[in-house]
């Protein structure tokens, strides 16, 4: 993705070398434009040793299970992006407990993305899909599908280190 004209000014960009990148930049605005990655948060939410997972129902992985997840609003911290994304795609409110993970993530090519990881508990509502999923269950830690996110498989690997490992239990998911 390239800024072609500034967002600002509406000019066209040029390209610069700046930082040691060639970078978009606008000669009316004296400004540089960065591809910078997008937050997204996620609910993880666990009964025991098992997680919730919800199928999706967007273009990018469509059928596929991961973890509740979504992109952060501009007037929005992190842990509220956490919790409406729950409220969203599960209709569950939820009590943010505990900094789980982030990572990045560029599975999709052209949106970089820095995935925030929370361990949430459940507060109020039922298991009600949402219009970006289409199905929601729980999943033995040691016996999830293939994430197609490199950043879920990762926390359900410390997940499985942490609550799993523990009990000495060795498991066989597909978490890569």
């Amino acid at each position: 993705m390239k800024f072609l004209y500034c967002p600002l000014c509406g000019q066209p960009t040029t390209s610069r070398e700046i930082g040691g990148r060639e970078r978009e930049y606008c000669e009316a605005c004296k400004r540089p434009y960065f591809l910078n990655p997008v937050a997204a948060a996620a609910a993880v939410i666990l009964e025991g040793d098992r997680i919730l997972l919800c199928r999706r129902n967007s273009s990018v992985f469509r059928g596929r299970w991961s973890i509740p997840a979504g992109f952060c609003e501009e007037d929005e911290t992190i842990e509220e992006c956490a919790a409406r994304e729950a409220r969203e795609e599960l209709g569950l409110e939820v009590e943010v407990r505990e900094l789980i993970d982030a990572n990045s993530g560029f599975e999709v090519e052209g949106r970089p993305v820095v995935g925030v990881y929370y361990r949430v508990e459940p507060r109020g509502g039922k298991i009600e899909p949402g219009d970006d999923v289409d199905g929601a269950r729980f999943f033995p830690l040691d016996d999830v599908p293939d994430l197609p996110f490199a950043g879920d498989r990762r926390v359900v690997r410390i997940l499985r280190e942490r609550l799993l490992g523990a009990r000495g239990i060795a498991g066989g998911a597909t978490t890569g």
